[in-house]
């Protein structure tokens, strides 16, 4: 159900719309818009009751099936070595899915360059790790 409430032009209180649901009692939302405390006495009529009724529309869901073709995309790879150009063609080939491939996919946006730091600028720091005594002679071996 739905309230609506009466508005009075010598009313103090304010109540609100608000979708209700009626079992014995419910409650509505009132605002005091003044400085001392109002009564609201029994019998006061403060708003109606409106029976209401909701059609949603109903969706309709379509099966689609993702285009799964590989594809080579289209990167500027001249200032690499043959040797890197196919590693990367390699790994570009692999997550092809991750470019766009028309212009109308999202994504292809051809003024925006980015980049990438493939080298960290912090060495890393690994902790000593004490070798056992009884492996000392394994582990010398090893190094030679």
């Amino acid at each position: 159900m739905l309230f609506e409430p009466i508005t009075s032009e010598n009313s103090l209180l304010e109540y609100v719309e608000c979708l209700v649901s009626i079992k014995k009692d419910f409650e509505v939302l009132a605002m005091n818009c003044t400085d001392r405390p109002i009564t609201i006495h029994p019998k006061e009529i403060v708003g109606r009751l409106c029976s209401i009724s909701v059609n949603f529309p109903s969706v309709n869901m379509v099966d689609v099936e993702a285009d799964k073709e590989k594809w080579q995309p289209a990167v500027n790879l001249e200032h690499l070595d043959q040797e890197k150009q196919e590693a990367v063609e390699k790994v570009l080939y692999e997550y092809c899915d991750v470019f766009s491939k028309e212009t109308s996919d999202i994504g292809g946006m051809k003024d925006f360059y980015m980049d990438i730091q493939l080298t960290d600028s912090k060495p890393i720091h690994v902790p000593y790790r004490r070798i056992p005594k009884q492996m000392y002679k394994t582990v010398k071996d090893y190094m030679d």
